[in-house]
C-alpha cells in the first residue's frame, strides 16, 4: 500500500512539474517584426539551393492511348497511356530514391522556407552538417548515374522482352542526351545585409532602399519560421488526437513515428532560430525534456502517461508561439 502511495505521489509531483514547465510562456513575449535584427540573421545562416534533376524514362505512347480509347469507344481526349522505357529497372528507381532522400531527409531537414521555389535558410551552426550529409548522398547518386549509363544500351535491349509490342527504339534518347537529365548539387550564397549595399546614389535613396530590404528580410523571415511551428503544431495535434481515445471509447491507435515526428521538427525549429528567441529556445527545450524520455510502447501500455502526456501536448498547442507580421 504504501509503495503504491509512493508511486502515486511521484507521478502527481511530475504533473505538477509538466504543468508548470508549458504554462509559463505565450506569444505575447516574440519578438515583433521590427526587433528581428537582420544583422543577426545574416552573420548566423547562409541561403542553400538544391539543384536536382532525374529522368524518369516516361513517355506517352499515343499509340497505345488511341487504341485504349477506341477500344472503349471513347475520344482521343479521353486520357493518355504513360510508358516506363524502363520498366522495373532497379538502378533507375535507386537514383530516383537517393534524389528524393537528399531532397526530403537532408534538405529539407536542415533547412528553413526562404523564398518560394527558390533557396532556403541554413542556420550556420548545422550548415557543416548539411553538407556533410547532402555530399553522402551526391557521393551515392553520382556513381550509380554512371552506372546506369555505362549499361544504358543494355537496359534498352532488355527492354525489348518487358514490353514487347509496345517497344519502339526511336522513343530511347541518346545516352548524351540522358547523361544531361541527372543532376544532384547544392549552390550557396550568403545572404546580405544592408550595410553591404554599394549603390551610385544619393543617401536619401540609398537609405529607403536599404530599409526597404530589411523589411523583406524581416518578413520572410518570420514567414519561413511561422511555416517550420505551423508543421509543429500539426504534428503536435496528431499526437493529441492520437493519444486519446477514440470515439467507440477505445484506445487510438498510433505507430512508433508519433513521437519522433515531433522531436525531429523540434529540431528543425531550433535550427531555424537563427534569432535566438528565448521563447522558442524554451519551447523546444521542453518538448524534448517531455518527449525523450517516453517512447511509444510505454504510451501505449501506461494510461497513466498516455493521458499525462496528452494533457501537455494539449497545454503546449494552446501556448505554442508565434512570429507576427
Amino acid at each position: 500500500m504504501e509503495n503504491l502511495q509512493t508511486k502515486t505521489n511521484e507521478k502527481e509531483f511530475h504533473m505538477e512539474q509538466v504543468n508548470e514547465s508549458i504554462t509559463s510562456y505565450s506569444a505575447t513575449d516574440l519578438p515583433t517584426l521590427d526587433q528581428i535584427n537582420v544583422p543577426s540573421i545574416s552573420k548566423s545562416a547562409v541561403l542553400v539551393e538544391l539543384k536536382t534533376s532525374c529522368w524518369d524514362g516516361k513517355v506517352t505512347d499515343k499509340d497505345i492511348s488511341n487504341k485504349v480509347a477506341a477500344d472503349n469507344n471513347a475520344e482521343k481526349k479521353a486520357g493518355d497511356y504513360k510508358k516506363h522505357l524502363f520498366a522495373g529497372n532497379k538502378l533507375l528507381k535507386e537514383i530516383h530514391t537517393i534524389k528524393g532522400e537528399a531532397r526530403n531527409h537532408v534538405h529539407y531537414t536542415y533547412t528553413m522556407p526562404w523564398i518560394d521555389r527558390g533557396p532556403r535558410l541554413c542556420a550556420q551552426a548545422v550548415f557543416p552538417e548539411y553538407i556533410e550529409r547532402m555530399n553522402e548522398k551526391i557521393a551515392k547518386f553520382d556513381p550509380l548515374v554512371a552506372e546506369f549509363l555505362d549499361s544504358y544500351d543494355f537496359y534498352r535491349a532488355e527492354q525489348q522482352s518487358v514490353l514487347g509490342d509496345m517497344y519502339k527504339e526511336h522513343e530511347y534518347p541518346s545516352r548524351q542526351t540522358i547523361a544531361n537529365k541527372f543532376s544532384l548539387q547544392v549552390n550557396t550564397y550568403p545572404l546580405a545585409s544592408s550595410d553591404d549595399f554599394r549603390l551610385d546614389i544619393n543617401t536619401q535613396a540609398l537609405q529607403v532602399v536599404k530599409e526597404g530590404y530589411d523589411k523583406f528580410i524581416q518578413e520572410t523571415y518570420v514567414t519561413g519560421m511561422n511555416k517550420v511551428l505551423g508543421e509543429l503544431r500539426q504534428y503536435l495535434e496528431n499526437m493529441a488526437e492520437r493519444l486519446g481515445p477514440t470515439p467507440d471509447g477505445t484506445k487510438g491507435i498510433f505507430r512508433d513515428t508519433l513521437t519522433d515526428n515531433v522531436l525531429k521538427t523540434v529540431k528543425l525549429v531550433r535550427m531555424c532560430n537563427v534569432i535566438n528567441d528565448l521563447q522558442i529556445t524554451a519551447l523546444c527545450d521542453r518538448l524534448e525534456n517531455e518527449l525523450l524520455r517516453v517512447t511509444p510502447e510505454a504510451l501505449r501500455d501506461d494510461s497513466y502517461l498516455r493521458a499525462q502526456t496528452q494533457t501537455m501536448t494539449q497545454q503546449v498547442i494552446a501556448n505554442l508561439p508565434s512570429l507576427d507580421l
